[in-house]
């Protein structure tokens, strides 16, 4: 047994849009279809909340314990040093390896535990599915790679969590999965960072078609995104430059 924990890194301060985590669609926050679909992967053994100590994110710990579950509060550190508040949340709850999504896509690729049993048996640092519209992917990281990246330079104390292995594969031993054609649609975006995005996704969530769980399918949303132009202009609103694998 592998003990396995799904981090989500929320905060309310946000240059565009201020608390996105808690952002609703269909009367739910973003935060809580993401942590519906974490609780729907049997491979996940525990799902919690990092975020810092700031007064205003103390809504987070409300949410964290109305819903059943923990979350960490990094007293004392940078705000933007999310690698090390994940790895201290990680240790928190004595994980050995780490699923981290973005708190502001509320649509993800279905292949959450394959990536996880794909990662645990072939003993990989990092774990992660290229190509997918962004905001759909997750991470697989093993905790102990994330400590000896976050002591081999300061420059790796921020947002960028997965910087450090991307930049160094010599040190790490980085898995990537490749999914079917019909989702290999990177330049597209189903996050969300401006009220645009948000607009958008709302109406995805509304129209497009749902899996067994419930869950918007990432192959209908792209569907959906092809045949109404206006969508992908929408979600184009929020692209960012590059903050890391997945951070955006």
């Amino acid at each position: 047994m592998h003990n396995t924990a799904a981090i989500i890194a929320v905060r309310m301060a946000s240059t565009r849009l201020y608390g996105k985590p808690l952002a609703l669609i269909e009367g739910k926050p973003i935060l809580g279809h993401l942590i519906d679909i974490f609780r729907k992967v049997p491979e996940i053994n525990s799902i919690l909340l990092a975020t810092s100590d700031k007064k205003e994110n103390q809504i987070f710990v409300g949410y964290a314990k109305k819903n059943g579950l923990p979350c960490y509060v990094d007293v004392g550190h940078d705000e933007e040093d999310v690698l090390g508040r994940l790895v201290r949340a990680a240790d928190q709850v004595k994980a050995e390896h780490v699923v981290r999504a973005t708190s502001e896509g509320p649509i993800r690729y279905h292949n959450i535990g394959d990536a996880i049993r794909h990662h645990i048996k072939t003993g990989a640092d990092l774990t992660f599915t290229e190509k997918l519209p962004g905001g759909a992917n997750v991470e697989v990281i093993r905790l102990s790679a994330m400590k000896k990246a976050y002591e081999l330079d300061k420059k790796y104390h921020c947002a960028m969590v997965t910087l450090c292995m991307n930049e160094h594969p010599e040190l790490f031993k980085i898995e990537i999965i490749t999914p079917p054609k019909e989702v290999q649609r990177p330049e597209l975006d189903l996050d969300v960072d401006t009220e645009s995005n948000l607009l958008a996704v709302r109406e995805i969530f509304k129209d497009a078609e749902r899996d067994k769980n419930g869950f918007v399918k990432v192959e209908s949303a792209i569907a959906l995104v092809d045949k109404r132009p206006h969508l992908k202009k929408m979600l184009a609103d929020g692209r960012k430059a590059f903050e890391g694998r997945i951070w955006g």
